[in-house]
């Protein structure tokens, strides 16, 4: 029993260590200013950015949702898709580990808010550990944030959870053994 508890107390520490190096990477300005050039770039990587955006947008276009419909978007980094969401007139509410982005996603909001714009709202917290009721949304949206999980699966659960029956779940993610991976390292951790 003891030994259990021990195990327990480990693995909540190794959580919030993982959430501190998390926080810390995307908390830290030089990360930011380079991921916001990094997407505009006329290179391979702001291309795939952009298309995989497109992609999703395009999706969520074809779902014909009501206006106002509730949208969650799960890591919205920099708010450069959030943007986009909230100017279709949908209710945007987005979940990121980074009060820097918060402010960079608030921003660019702001920069296209219009009459037919919906509403936004850019929380701080834990994909894994969703604060909403079940059944609050039409749609939920993530790009490319599932590696900076601890337990993507967690998250997975509650997405269900918080989608409203006959809700959507567009996931896009990348795949680091994809062709265009093989010349570049391939990161291996040990335990």
């Amino acid at each position: 029993m003891i030994e259990n508890k021990h195990n327990a107390v480990e693995l909540l520490s190794d959580e919030n260590n993982h959430l501190l190096q998390v926080k810390k990477k995307w908390n830290e300005e030089n990360d930011l200013n380079r991921w916001e050039n990094h997407y505009y770039e006329d290179n391979y990587n702001g291309n795939r950015l952009r298309a995989r955006e497109n992609k999703v947008l395009e999706i969520l276009d074809n779902l014909n949702l009501p206006k106002k419909s509730k949208i969650l978007e799960l890591g919205y980094g920099a708010g450069i898709t959030s943007a986009k969401i909230y100017s279709r007139g949908y209710n945007l509410t987005g979940i990121d580990i980074s009060e820097t982005l918060r402010h960079l996603a608030i921003k660019n909001c702001e920069s296209l808010k219009n009459e037919k714009s919906g509403t936004y709202e850019f929380q701080i917290g834990n994909a894994e550990h969703l604060n909403f009721a079940d059944n609050t949304f039409d749609c939920v949206i993530g790009l490319g944030f599932l590696q900076y999980l601890e337990h993507p699966e967690k998250c997975i659960e509650e997405v269900q959870r918080v989608l409203k029956p006959n809700g959507y779940f567009i996931l896009t993610q990348r795949n680091m053994y994809r062709i265009s991976s093989i010349d570049g390292p391939i990161k291996w951790t040990r335990s």
